[in-house]
Formats: structure tokens, sequence, C-alpha cells
């Protein structure tokens, strides 16, 4: 019998900022499921790695009381469960239970103190953790079978945390070990790892790309899709130049050389593990999903 290709779909933050964006990007992997094989990957919902980061750095009161970014998180992403979901799906409670563990750690100063880069990468890990949790709920709730995947169980890195690493061919075995037979949709954290002791590491910013390439990498996928907010790779930054256009083919050395001179176009790393593959790397735009983007 013949094997369904896989595609891989990545969707960044500004894919899932809005609840509506957040069902038309399932409704994009939904329609996946008529002829092909859809791995999903995703980041941190739109500013919360941003708050994350303002509360590792921040200084507090050590209180019974949650610091207030964590309040205002948690009831963001309860408000975007109850709205795309229900508030009685089985999976609410370890959504709620991702907003107790981020109140532990940021209250386990000892932990900050003896490694405050690794303390920071765990409370780091949650936006994206969420997240995953919340789109494969969404899919479930459509009666489309998708389990939340956490990305720290089979991406290895060194212990270089805020940008990790990654052990290639420990990362691509442990992939398909726990992707290639995993049941329904897998939707799989992006920017996070683990090191050999099961620390959580991650990757750097824009660090789910990097994820997204591993994965569709160590699957052999047909097609690996980065969503984004613009029409694909453009001619110059939006914000600075408003008649930027689309560029529509680039080949995978222009998109690695772009990247690594600081073009904000996806991660540098994300082509390095499919160089050598026949994976067709496609960057959409969540905003103008009809668009062709620019294939890499």
């Amino acid at each position: 019998m013949k094997t369904s290709p896989t595609h891989v779909l990545k969707f960044g933050g500004s894919s899932l900022q809005t609840t509506d964006l957040i069902r038309q990007a399932a409704e994009l992997v939904s329609a996946r499921t008529n002829n092909t094989r859809p791995v999903v990957v995703v980041s941190a919902i739109d500013g919360v790695t941003d708050q994350l980061i303002a509360l590792a750095d921040g200084n507090f009161e050590n209180t019974d009381s949650p610091p207030p970014q964590i309040t205002q998180l948690k009831q963001q992403h309860l408000e975007y469960f109850d709205t795309l979901i229900s508030a009685d799906h089985p999976n609410r409670p370890l959504l709620n239970d991702l907003f107790t563990e981020l109140e532990a750690i940021t209250k386990d100063q000892i932990f900050r103190k003896n490694n405050r880069y690794a303390w920071r990468d765990q409370l780091l890990s949650i936006g994206e953790r969420a997240s995953a949790l919340i789109f494969a709920s969404l899919l479930s709730h459509w009666d489309i079978p998708a389990h939340a995947r956490e990305a720290q169980h089979f991406i290895k890195t060194d212990s270089s945390f805020g940008r990790a690493q990654v052990d290639l061919d420990t990362t691509r075995n442990l992939i398909q070990q726990a992707v290639s037979s995993a049941d329904g949709i897998p939707v799989i954290t992006g920017f996070i790892g683990s090191n050999d002791d099961k620390q959580i590491t991650t990757l750097g910013r824009s660090g789910s790309d990097y994820t997204a390439g591993l994965v569709a990498s160590a699957l052999d996928a047909e097609r690996l899709e980065i969503w984004t907010d613009v029409n694909g790779v453009l001619t110059a930054d939006p914000k600075w130049v408003p008649g930027a256009e689309s560029i529509q083919q680039l080949s995978f050395a222009d998109i690695s050389e772009l990247s690594a001179h600081g073009a904000n176009v996806i991660h540098p790393q994300t082509i390095r593990p499919l160089q050598n593959t026949d994976t067709a790397v496609v960057v959409k735009n969540s905003h103008n999903p009809v668009h062709p983007g620019t294939l890499i």
C-alpha cells in the first residue's frame, strides 16, 4: 500500500496570535489529511515568548501570589482554549497545570541562583508547550486524532542554554522513533530540546523553524511549509520598504546566505538538515494563505 507523503507545517507566533488565526491554521492542517500525513510544529502564541523573557528578567517579590504576568498569560491561554474548544475538554486541566508549573519555576530561587540559564530555558518553554496543547486539542475537538508532543523528549542538544547546539544524528533517530509511528497528527513544540541531563534547552529566537527542519529531514518529508505573516521571502523588510515584493523562488544556498547575514526570514539553521534531501521548503503567509509564497 502506498504511504501518504509527509507534509510538515510550522506555524509561527504571528500565525497563532488570535483564535481566528489558530482556527484557520488548524483548518489548513485538517485539509491535508485527505491526501498527506501532516505533522505540525508550533511556536508560542504571538507575544508570549517576549512576556516570558520579561518575566525571567524581572525582579519580583517571592510571595504566595503568582506574579501578575503569570496570571495574565494563564488567563489568555485559558480564554483561547475555551473559545476554540470547550471548558470541559479533558486537556484543559493539562493547560492549567502548565501555568502551575510556570509559577513553581518562577518561585524556585535556588534553581535560578544555581543555574540561571537552565532556569530561564525551562521557564521559556511554557509558551510552546501551551501552544501545542491548544492546537492539538482543537484538532481532537474536531474528531481529528492529534496529540501534543514536547520536543525535549527527542531534540537532543548540548548545554548551551539559550542557543543550544543540536546533536543531529541522535535527534534524527529519536524523531523517527517518536513521531514516525505516532497515532494521529503530532503537534510538536518548536524552539525547545534537552541536554543529556534532561534539562530543557532552547534553540534561540525563531528556533521553531529549526525544529521544523529537523523534523522534516528525519521524516523524509515531501514538503516543509513555514507559515508566517508576510508573503514569503521579500526583496526587503516591509517595515522599512512598503513596496517590498515576494521572491518566487530561492535556492538553499540563497536562503542560507540571507539568514546568515541577518535577514529576518527563517532561522539560519533551518535549511541545514535539508540540504541533501528532496524536501521542498515553502514560506507562506497565514494572513494571505492563497498567496503562493516563496519556494526554496
